[in-house]
């Protein structure tokens, strides 16, 4: 019985990779064709001959094996589906620039409520976040003032990292780190971590979110997972849209900090609109 049951098995798992194997091959098929360029058919030759390998090892698992070999099968088996996740991804053509998006974000909002000035953007962090649409701002509103950053990319998920890593290397500690939200103009709550930081007796609070495509999130995790998912998909091309949106303000002392989140939950109010319109 347990032989039979091993058997089962193994015929399970090719049907399995068998089902993938065409999946896969028919998916390569149609962005090919979609692409209508010749390159695109040669470019995808290796995912091809590996989506065909893995099928005929699918057949061969359900038609030839036999009790005893439950082991031999699932290395096989696994080895095989490591193969087409390969060949699924193995033609990655040079996705198209979109453009400045996080610099269309206008400096002035809510009719001139907020006037920007764009601050100096240093060559070192354009290197490490392999993106050279970031902007550095800082808005005021009479005597209130928001600093801005937004990183954005498309189909990379080195642009979206979680601040406090950076707050920490630059000497700042990090006193709170929580989940907060704000409310858009349509009543949307937005989740954001909410960060106390400080550094030589001068704090902060910060606010920050990440963008993946349509989602906004709070955590680094759920980010770097939308991500990947997208880039699994092979009738897309690599062209997710990633963004890290933060902003802060300064604190005189910690007994401004309550009046510190309703500026950063206005200011995310009223920036949201241009978020949303400017990086899709």
């Amino acid at each position: 019985m347990s032989k039979l049951r091993g058997r089962r098995g193994v015929v399970v798992l090719g049907a399995v990779i068998a089902a993938l194997a065409l999946t896969i091959l028919i998916a390569l098929a149609v962005s090919a064709n979609k692409s209508g360029r010749v390159e695109a058919w040669r470019g995808r030759r290796f995912g091809f001959g590996l989506g065909i390998a893995s099928l005929v090892i699918g057949g061969l698992m359900i038609a030839r094996s036999r009790p005893g070999q439950g082991h031999y099968w699932a290395t096989v088996g696994i080895l095989t589906i490591a193969a087409l996740y390969i060949g699924a991804n193995s033609y990655r053509p040079k996705a198209p620039q979109v453009g400045g998006r996080a610099k269309r974000i206008p400096l002035s909002l809510k009719g001139g409520t907020w006037n920007g000035k764009e601050l100096e953007v240093d060559e070192q962090t354009i290197r490490v976040l392999k993106t050279e649409d970031i902007i550095m701002r800082r808005y005021d509103r009479g005597t209130d003032n928001v600093g801005l950053a937004v990183i954005f990319a498309r189909g990379s998920r080195k642009v979206a990292h979680p601040p406090e890593q950076c707050y920490e290397a630059d000497g700042f500690e990090v006193e709170q780190n929580r989940t907060d939200t704000f409310q858009t103009e349509t009543g949307q709550r937005i989740q954001v971590r909410r960060l106390l930081i400080t550094r030589q007796g001068v704090s902060q609070v910060v606010f920050y979110w990440y963008k993946a495509g349509d989602k906004n999130t709070p955590s680094f995790f759920w980010q770097q997972f939308h991500v990947i998912m997208a880039n699994l998909n092979p009738f897309k091309a690599k062209d997710t849209r990633v963004a890290l949106i933060r902003f802060n303000t300064h604190l005189r002392t910690r007994e401004q900090v309550p009046a510190a989140l309703d500026l950063l939950r206005e200011f995310g109010r009223d920036i949201f609109p241009e978020i949303e319109a400017k990086l899709q």
